[in-house]
């Protein structure tokens, strides 16, 4: 749907707002759950979800974006070549720089949602923190990947998407590792901070590079490229906390994020290859010529 309302020039700023609210939901959902179960009643997140769930179908129903223009089908264009601008999500799967860039969101995700399966349960053990302290440190993992993804957002409309993307891999693939071997609670939320606004950099340009790789088909299959997106981020999503799951005892949370770290630093190399052979093609559709 962005795709189709927002033009090149403007996607990453408008997909890097999403990004960071998708962080922030994903990250706050569960620390209100818990505030909202202790202070008020095991069924009030339920009446608050529903609120929400009562909000954004109303917005589906009511808000109608504008949308862009599509280009016209050449007269002159073939139905193979039409077929050829369509391509199946098998094809687009085996194209190089779309596993890149979705391998590159599903460690992001991954990473995620394995702190945030040991984050709470680390911070207890190691500072001794109750439900509401844990919530507010949590914060040093939301508001700067909120922040750095509308500003990454906003980078990915001018600069390379493909040294954007590297830049931000390789800020952030040792800050997992530094992090597991914090044991003071500042240097921790600092870190931390760093951590969210380094994935936050890494991962803003993907989005706008996915629709980028099919305009230069000179196709529209925006949301065939997406679904594909959304196969690799929630692969993370599932992926991450059934990694954090083989990681037990006193030291799970330092364990996990060392192995989280070094997957990330090994990928780095592999992601260098496609940014040499994809950084600098155009951002726009082709145009097809008879």
């Amino acid at each position: 749907m962005l795709a189709d309302t927002f033009p090149a020039s403007q996607l990453g700023w408008a997909m890097g707002i999403v990004f960071g609210v998708n962080t922030f939901g994903y990250f706050v959902g569960p620390l209100m759950g818990g505030v909202l179960t202790r202070y008020f009643s095991l069924d009030t997140p339920f009446y608050i979800c529903t609120g929400f769930a009562a909000i954004d179908f109303a917005g589906r129903l009511f808000v109608k974006p504008k949308k862009l223009e599509q280009d016209p089908v050449d007269a002159c264009e073939t139905a193979s070549e039409r077929q050829s601008r369509d391509p199946s999500i098998l094809h687009l799967f085996s194209h190089q720089d779309v596993a890149a860039v979705g391998v590159l969101m599903a460690l992001s995700a991954a990473s995620f949602a394995a702190i945030e399966t040991l984050l709470a349960l680390h911070l207890e053990r190691r500072f001794k923190m109750d439900s509401l302290q844990i919530s507010l440190v949590m914060l040093a993992f939301i508001l700067p990947s909120v922040v750095f993804s509308i500003i990454a957002g906003m980078w990915a409309d001018v600069f390379d998407h493909w040294t954007l993307m590297l830049t931000g891999l390789i800020l952030h693939a040792p800050s997992a590792l530094v992090l597991a071997f914090t044991n003071s609670l500042i240097p921790f939320i600092g870190i931390a901070c760093y951590y969210a606004a380094t994935s936050a950099i890494m991962t803003a340009a993907s989005m706008p590079e996915m629709g980028a790789i099919i305009d230069r088909m000179g196709s529209s299959s925006y949301a065939k490229i997406y679904a594909i997106t959304n196969i690799f981020y929630a692969a993370g999503m599932l992926g991450g906390p059934i990694f954090a799951f083989f990681f037990s005892g006193e030291h799970s949370f330092r364990n996990c994020l060392i192995a989280v770290s070094l997957i990330t630093i090994g990928f780095i190399p592999f992601f260098i290859l496609a940014a040499k052979k994809y950084s600098g093609l155009p951002t726009t559709r082709r145009e097809h010529e008879c």
